[in-house]
Formats: structure tokens, sequence, C-alpha cells
């Protein structure tokens, strides 16, 4: 009786992934921006999410509370372009980050 089984995890919505796409921009970003993580680290990182998210969203049943927007643009393709952005701004962090990891903490180029 009922779907509920102990140990079985809800089904992610499409709304979820985008989340968790999101999330996943945001850590490297972070990560790679306060020197927790080098910008070719960061990158694998990213491309395993995207990996791993793109599957997520094909088999995702889309929210039925989702926002409008959501439907002006597929999982995937939301996917793909937030983490195309994380992607550019780690590598454009890594570029002008000073090299050896200098204390630039207060510095506001």
């Amino acid at each position: 009786p009922g779907r509920a089984s102990h140990g079985a995890r809800a089904p992610h919505t499409q709304t979820d992934v985008r989340a968790m796409a999101t999330q996943s921009a945001v850590d490297a970003v972070l990560r790679v921006d306060e020197h927790a993580s080098s910008a070719a680290a960061a990158l694998d990182d990213l491309r395993a999410a995207h990996r791993v998210l793109r599957r997520e969203c094909e088999r995702a049943p889309i929210d039925v509370h989702a926002p409008l927007e959501h439907l002006t643009m597929s999982c995937g393709d939301a996917v793909d372009r937030v983490l195309s952005h994380a992607a550019n701004a780690v590598r454009f962090i890594g570029r002008h980050r000073p090299r050896g990891g200098g204390d630039d903490d207060d510095d506001d180029d």
C-alpha cells in the first residue's frame, strides 16, 4: 500500500536538477575563487556534474509547479547553459588569479 518504501529516494524533478546544476556551478566558482581548488580540478568536477545532471534531466519528470521560464528552455539546455557559464568563470578566475596563491584577499580588481 502506498508508494513510499524505506530507502527509495523520491525521483528528482527537472526543477530539482536545474537547482543542482546551479549549486554545482556556484560551488565550483567559489572553490576556485577561494583558492580551495585549482581551476583544472573545478573544471573536472563541472564536467562530471554535467554528465550526471544531463542523465537526470532525461529521466526527471517535469515539476507541475515549475516556473514558467522552465517551459521555454529544456532541462538539458538549462544544465548546459549554467555549467558552461560556470566553466567560463572558473577559467577566467584561474587565468587572472596571482600564481602561488598569494594573499590577495583584500584586492578589489
